[in-house]
């Protein structure tokens, strides 16, 4: 029995906001390691810095999405 029977729309909200939530989080691992802040380029040094930080906070954000995910019950 699902825990959201009334809520069904708010429960494909939720689904489809994960998963966006873990496709940003893939791209912003895949810039990660392109412009990664080894880099021999200053420029791709700070971007590789910058994206090194918001990974960071994309990384909680992701983790919160899914919590939020998981607590529907099917």
């Amino acid at each position: 029995m699902s825990n959201y029977q009334n809520n069904i729309d708010l429960r494909v909200d939720v689904a489809a906001l994960a998963n966006a939530t873990f496709e940003l989080r893939e791209q912003f691992r895949a810039f990660e390691k392109k412009y990664f802040w080894g880099s021999e380029e200053l420029t791709q040094r700070l971007a590789g810095q910058v994206i090194n930080q918001l990974n960071a906070q994309i990384l909680e954000i992701y983790k919160q999405m899914n919590e939020l995910d998981h607590g529907f019950k099917d």
